[in-house]
């Protein structure tokens, strides 16, 4: 029996390139840092843009509406999948 379920890979939103639409799926971090990120609006499958992500300044994203700036390492525990279109 065979299953119609694909697996969407997911990587680190710190790899993601400006201007790519993108969906959360999942944290990699503790309950306090995934408690804080949910109080933000960013809950999983939820849709977001990378608005900006330089190698020297934090990872700027919008979330429903709002920009939401990330530190590197933060970005690297937050996993996130191609958005479907």
């Amino acid at each position: 029996m065979t299953s119609n379920v694909r697996c969407i890979p997911s990587y680190p939103l710190a790899m993601a390139q400006p201007g790519t639409a993108l969906r959360l799926a999942s944290y990699t971090c503790g309950r306090n840092v995934q408690r804080r990120l949910i109080d933000q609006g960013l809950t999983v499958g939820v849709a977001l843009n990378v608005m900006c992500n330089d190698s020297y300044d934090p990872m700027i994203i919008e979330v429903r509406g709002i920009r939401i700036g990330f530190g590197k390492g933060l970005a690297h525990k937050v996993m996130v999948a191609e958005a479907r279109v």
